[in-house]
Formats: C-alpha cells, structure tokens, sequence
C-alpha cells in the first residue's frame, strides 16, 4: 500500500516505508497493552493451556527453517527500498528472485507452481492496472476539466483550518471503508486529496502516513466494512457481525488515537526519515 501510494501520490517509498516504523511499534505496544488489559479484566478470554517443553535445538532450528527466510524475502522487497539500493520496480524483481531460490533450496520447485504464481499474478496485476488507468482517467479529466481548481477553491472558500479539513479527509475513508477495498478507496481519493493537501502545505510523508493509516481503519469500519466479513468467515459457526465488530472496535480506537498522535507530534512520523 505505500508503494502504491507514494508511486501515485509522487512520494519518496523508501521515506514513506521508513516513517512507518516507529508508528508501527507504538501501535504494537498500544495492541499488546490493550490485550494484557483485557485478560486481567476477563481471563477466559485467554484461557491457559499446557506447553510442551520444546529443545532449544528446536527452536532455533524452527527460526532457521520458517522465519530467516521468509525475513529475507521482507529485506529484498522492502529493505531495498528503505536503504536505497532498489527502485520498487526493482525491488519486486529482487523479491521473484529470492523466492525462486526458496523453492530450490526447500525442494519444491516445478512448472506447475511457477505456472500458477505466474496465473495469480496476472490476475492481480490485470486488475490492479484496470483500477489505476480508471484512477489516472478520472483524475486527468477532474484536473484538465477545471474541475480540481474550482472544488480546492470551493473548499477553501469555507476557510477550513488544516487541521479540520484533515478530520474531514479521514472521516470521508471510514465512510468509503464500508463499502470498498483499500486500493479503490486510494485510487478514488488520492485525485481530490492531493491538490487539497498542497493547498494547505500539508508535509507530504507525513500526510501520507496518515492516508495509510486512515484506509487500514477503513477496512475495518463497521457496519459493512470487509475485514469484518472476512473475520466472520474464518470464526467459529455462528459468530454475528455485531460480536466481531464490537471485539475490532478497540482496536480502530486505538488506530485513530495513533493518527491524532501523528497529527499532534508529527515528528513520530518525521523521526526516522528526518535521519536520512
């Protein structure tokens, strides 16, 4: 999603995909501090159970085996990026590249599989550029058409500060996050927000960190949004809509608490970016 975003939004990724981690980390803790909250308040909410003893050859074998490898696919496709080594385009070339060593190392390479990867690729790709040249259509004719200056004009007339004119930003995502994925929720606003944001002199990482912040919450707004369903398909029979939107509501909260945060210390996102 911040590929995608800084790509169409004229961003730096690598700055982008760095100011995310600090964030990132402060959301980890705010989760783990809300799960340790609510297992002292309700403990059968995270029964205990037994533990097998496990060797430490084990573990450290089960790291070598599942996460190493997977974490090297992580810094060939990010890691390129953040330091510099990589364009995007580059990058996902670099990730192919890895996975394909992947697969003869663990033993489980085969035409088959390739074909397939290449099948679901195609898919994705067909319809992610079916998505992008309807995205670059529509925004060449809101801008072309005049269209874009009168709508920035029309909001400014309203004197907005930047700051509620951002809250009315994020609020139009929860509302769209009811009723769409997060790629066409970018697509759609990314034409009528920019303009606004360098009307305001928004700063543009930090603005899109927000941005991306916002459709992550987006995806989960109840009543309609997607994420839910998705929960509900994996939950135990008969788990209602209402049971995972109430247990996800906590956690949106806390998402929105980090964006005012952002909003009210940019620096938590300026940080790391600030350093390179």
């Amino acid at each position: 999603m911040a590929v995608l975003l800084g790509s169409l939004a004229q961003i730096d990724v690598g700055a982008l995909l760095i100011a995310g981690a600090l964030p990132g980390l402060l959301l980890v803790v705010m989760y783990a501090a809300l799960i340790f909250a609510q297992t002292k308040i309700d403990p059968d909410a995270a029964p205990h159970y037994p533990v097998p003893a496990v060797p430490a050859a084990e573990k450290v074998r089960a790291v070598a085996v599942n996460i190493i490898p997977m974490s090297v696919i992580v810094f060939m496709v990010v890691g390129t990026i953040i330091l510099g080594i990589a364009t995007p385009t580059e990058s996902a070339g670099l990730g192919c590249a890895a996975v394909f060593a992947l697969l003869f190392v663990y033993r489980r390479f085969s035409w088959s599989v390739v074909w397939k990867s290449l099948d679901d690729a195609m898919k994705v790709t067909g319809m992610t550029f079916l998505i992008i040249s309807a995205s670059t259509t529509f925004s060449q004719i809101f801008a072309f058409s005049g269209a874009s200056n009168g709508f920035i004009q029309f909001i400014v007339g309203y004197d907005l500060g930047p700051y509620p004119m951002l809250l009315m930003m994020v609020l139009v995502i929860l509302l769209l996050g009811m009723f769409m994925d997060q790629v066409s929720m970018m697509l759609i606003t990314l034409p009528i927000f920019l303009p606004i944001a360098q009307q305001f002199g928004y700063e543009p990482v930090w603005f899109g960190l927000i941005l991306l912040l916002a459709y992550e919450v987006g995806f989960t707004t109840p009543p309609f949004g997607l994420l839910l369903f998705i929960m509900i398909g994996v939950a135990p029979k008969g788990t209602s809509l209402k049971t995972v939107a109430m247990a996800a509501a906590p956690y949106i909260a806390l998402t929105l608490l980090l964006i005012l945060l952002i909003v009210l210390f940019p620096q938590i996102a300026l940080f790391l970016p600030n350093l390179i």
